[in-house]
């Protein structure tokens, strides 16, 4: 080690060394701290490279509940704020291709579908663009900004299912019925044309849903759009042969 460095390297230590004596003694970890954790994820940088947006995790201690928000820092760290509330539980943020948005997926209410809402960098109140009673999942934003491809389960027109409670009356649910090798996944739960995948597109301006053709038993993801915006690349899973429980 050069006599610099080494002289560099003591005052860096003498100084630390100073921080520390000088600083609140540190203590253990209780329980109540683990209330306190965020967690950072899902950071997405916008187009010019002068921003991050990225959700933080928080936990609800009296609700026993998590919940996520939106944030959006510039490049530097100077200035940073909060885009959604907690209780939205919003995700996947991005911004649209001209910088001028933040999208994310969140929920109307308790018990609403996702949806995709866009929110304006400049201000205002973020407004949903998308009305899907299926399971949206995942989106990529076309290069152009004109057009979204949206993973929904379900179908987009697909029908909610009514409560047991707003029935009125007492139901016997349906067994299972199991007649294929593959019929269960992680995560996914039971393998049933309510919970497959598929692909859409969705025109921003005049929010038309057009489904591709995807066959049936398919099972897609991870849509990405080609850089002119003329195709689109996806993983999809083949299995002809998915259970029907009912």
């Amino acid at each position: 080690m050069r006599i610099g460095s080494l002289a560099f390297a003591l005052g860096v230590g003498a100084v630390l060394s100073q921080q520390v004596a000088g600083a609140t003694p540190l203590r253990g970890l209780t329980a109540d701290d683990f209330d306190r954790l965020q967690t950072v994820e899902s950071p997405v940088c916008s187009a010019d490279g002068q921003w991050i947006a990225y959700t933080v995790t928080t936990i609800d201690r009296e609700a026993d509940e998590r919940h996520s928000a939106v944030w959006i820092v510039n490049w530097a760290g100077s200035e940073h704020w909060r885009l959604t509330e907690p209780r939205d539980d919003a995700s996947s943020p991005q911004f649209s291709p001209d910088g001028r948005y933040v999208s994310y997926l969140a929920s109307k209410g308790a018990n609403e579908p996702v949806q995709l809402f866009l929110l304006n960098r400049r201000g205002g109140a973020a407004r949903p663009i998308t009305d899907v009673s299926g399971e949206l999942s995942d989106y990529r934003w076309s290069p152009d900004g004109a057009h979204v491809a949206l993973v929904i389960a379900g179908g987009a027109a697909a029908s909610r299912p009514v409560p047991r409670a707003e029935l009125g009356h007492a139901t016997v649910p349906k067994p299972n019925v199991i007649d294929t090798m593959h019929f269960k996944s992680d995560r996914t739960g039971y393998l049933t044309d309510s919970n497959r995948t598929h692909l859409y597109v969705l025109d921003v301006a005049t929010q038309k849903l057009t489904l591709l053709d995807v066959a049936d038993g398919d099972r897609v993801a991870h849509p990405a759009w080609s850089p002119d915006g003329n195709q689109l690349a996806y993983t999809r899973t083949r299995d002809a042969n998915i259970a029907a429980p009912g």
